[in-house]
């Protein structure tokens, strides 16, 4: 098993954010491996499914379920079924002055040759999480 956490400043109330990664339209604007997503309704709700086309060794379809969604403060999916590996991810909002402080986590349950390549792969994800918060922030910043 591999879990890590990152966090970034971004410019815009938690409200503002919420909004944004709460929709899973927007998905593929920060998380550039996801071509398309499919949902039926927002706001989104605990138990709900989203369809994620992922760019992943050609294109692979992974299904999320909300797992908890509290607004402006919290987010959580867990991956049900995919090509690889099924994270929990969880993106925590706090307010920070008139900005938002964003904590995105991943736990991720590793087994058989997963185990053996866990190091690489924590890494891997960490990095993609790192890059993903850069290319929220940017959006959303430059959003007026």
């Amino acid at each position: 098993m591999f879990k890590f956490e990152k966090t970034i400043i971004i410019e815009k109330t938690p409200h503002e954010v919420f909004k944004y990664i709460a929709d899973p339209s927007k998905t593929p604007t920060w998380r550039t491996d996801v071509l398309e997503t499919k949902f039926s309704s927002l706001p989104l709700q605990v138990g709900d499914k989203i369809e994620e086309i992922i760019n992943f060794v050609g294109q692979q379809k992974c299904v999320v379920e909300v797992v908890e969604a509290v607004p402006d403060q919290r987010i959580a999916f867990k991956v049900i079924s995919g090509p690889t590996y099924l994270p929990l991810r969880w993106l925590y909002l706090e307010e920070e002055e008139e900005n938002t402080k964003l904590t995105a986590g991943i736990s991720v349950h590793t087994d058989g040759f997963s185990r053996l390549i866990e190091p690489i792969s924590s890494n891997m994800f960490s990095i993609k999480w790192e890059t993903y918060l850069f290319q929220l922030k940017r959006v959303l910043e430059e959003a007026k």
